[in-house]
């Protein structure tokens, strides 16, 4: 039986984990009126994007942090904080680390726990960003009832368009 529960960051921040997903196509997002749109394209063959990453990185100001355990063994995890300036909730991490365990339901217990959180800490919205080529990733906030809100076509490098590999911002209202 898989338990959520939360964890803090003396035991897991800055914790690395490998942020790993195979992609068989990305977003090209184009601008529809005030708002943005999300229009797939196929890639000539599937990649897998692997980067290290860390858990509870020590610039996150009192993050909220839930894991996903099945016999004490983390198998996912989530973290968020509130923006107190400006009342937005930044969702920075939320990754199934144990890939057999993908579409069972875990993400999506962890997302309705971290909405939680950020609803009691009086958020108005809630952010997150991904790329543009992690499409199952985009499809499960899609899901969740998230929308486009912004992109920013240079953040990981010079040609982040041209890798098809663009920092994508998605938000949900919560009031």
């Amino acid at each position: 039986m898989i338990q959520i529960k939360p964890i803090n960051k003396s035991e897991y921040g800055n914790r690395e984990f490998t942020y790993r997903f195979t992609t068989t196509g990305y977003y090209d997002i184009e601008r529809s009126g005030a708002g943005l749109t999300l229009i797939r394209k196929p890639l000539p063959e599937p990649e897998e994007i692997c980067d290290p990453a860390f858990m509870l990185e020590s610039w996150l100001p009192d993050p909220d942090a839930y894991g996903a355990f099945e016999d004490n063994r983390l198998i996912g995890f989530v973290e968020g904080y509130l923006e107190k300036w400006n009342g937005r909730y930044w969702i920075t991490n939320l990754h199934i680390l144990d890939t057999q365990k993908r579409g069972a339901g875990i993400g999506t217990a962890l997302m309705a726990r971290i909405q939680t959180a950020a609803c009691q800490s009086g958020a108005r919205m809630i952010a997150l960003e991904t790329q543009n080529n992690n499409e199952n990733a985009i499809a499960f906030y899609l899901k969740n009832g998230f929308t486009p809100i912004g992109l920013d076509l240079y953040f990981y490098s010079n040609t982040d368009p041209e890798k098809h590999n663009v920092r994508l911002l998605l938000g949900k209202l919560l009031r």
